[in-house]
């Protein structure tokens, strides 16, 4: 029994290999894309730029070094993304006098802190994160908050190591290291800060990378609209800049997407395509076994593993 076991994953694992070759690389140009800490360290970089003009230099305090790792530097690169008229609400009403002529009025702590309040006031950061270190379920939760009437949970993940909705949420929608293949652990109390010796520049904290990934590939939770990608001009890690944008276009599709996450539940009893399903496991067609494998992936979205028809060929040989 064991060596037949071992046998069926090997070819399992062979069907993987050469499905991967022939599918065309866009998806895993995607998946390489997502994942890439590289990449995020130039696409944050709008986000950055403003956060950093009120901090560096204040205090001894570099934004890169010391700031970026405290929860008022995560919560500076988060308003960033989110408010369109923050000149408009930071300044009205703001100004002194100064030889006559009214000028705005500018602090940077005040400027920090107002934008923090902001956060709190729209019922985005609680009081008590404002504090507590920023884990995992404590970055899901915010971001969830944020973005769930964009784009809603869906339930179609499940973790044996939490049944927290945000959570679940964030790996059903892909934020880096929360992409976690369902049915293994998410892990919710991991820190979610990297090397603090590291720069931000070069080596960026992974709440960055998720911060960029969901202004990039998210609608505005105000306007409803998505970030203009003008911005990106020039190659990034070696791939072209159109191509980054088509790979960030794409992404925004596929996140408003379930995840494929039982394979009996969301394929051999989804009723909408039954009658293909059993089609395939009467005659084992593959011509029929690529319609079903298109129409998943028109479907959902799928993880890397399930994207590509060895892996529908294999459930389906082992899931009766």
């Amino acid at each position: 029994m064991k060596k037949t076991t071992t046998i069926v994953s090997l070819l399992f694992a062979i069907m993987l290999m050469t499905s991967n070759v022939f599918a065309g690389n866009i998806d895993t140009l995607q998946n390489n894309f997502e994942e890439s800490e590289d990449i995020y360290i130039e696409l944050s970089e709008p986000i950055l730029s403003k956060a950093r003009q009120y901090v560096d230099g204040l205090m001894n305090a570099h934004f890169d070094q010391v700031f970026a790792y405290s929860n008022e530097g995560f919560m500076l690169c988060l308003y960033e993304t989110l408010y369109e008229d923050s000149d408009k609400y930071l300044n009205e009403g703001k100004v002194v006098s100064s030889e006559g002529e009214q000028i705005p009025f500018w602090d940077p702590h005040q400027e920090r802190m107002l934008r923090i309040d902001r956060l709190v006031k729209d019922g985005y950061i609680m009081e008590d994160e404002l504090t507590i270190e920023i884990d995992r379920k404590v970055i899901a939760s915010i971001l969830y908050r944020i973005y769930k009437d964009k784009i809603p949970f869906k339930g179609s993940v499940d973790y044996p190591d939490t049944e927290d909705i945000a959570l679940r949420w964030a790996g059903e929608v892909g934020l880096p290291t929360f992409a976690v293949n369902t049915g293994l652990k998410i892990n919710p109390e991991d820190s979610i800060k990297s090397d603090e010796n590291f720069s931000l520049l070069y080596y960026p904290n992974d709440y960055l990378k998720i911060i960029t990934y969901a202004y990039l590939m998210f609608p505005n939770p105000y306007s409803g609209n998505y970030v203009d990608l003008e911005f990106i001009k020039e190659d990034v890690n070696d791939i072209k800049a159109e191509k980054v944008k088509e790979l960030i276009t794409l992404t925004r599709k596929e996140v408003m997407k379930p995840r494929l996450g039982d394979f009996r539940r969301d394929v051999l009893n989804n009723e909408n395509i039954g009658t293909i399903v059993d089609s395939y496991q009467k005659t084992k067609s593959h011509e029929t076994l690529k319609k079903i494998y298109q129409i998943l992936k028109d479907s959902f979205n799928l993880f890397e593993y399930q994207d590509n028809i060895g892996y529908l060929s294999y459930k389906f040989s082992v899931c009766k």
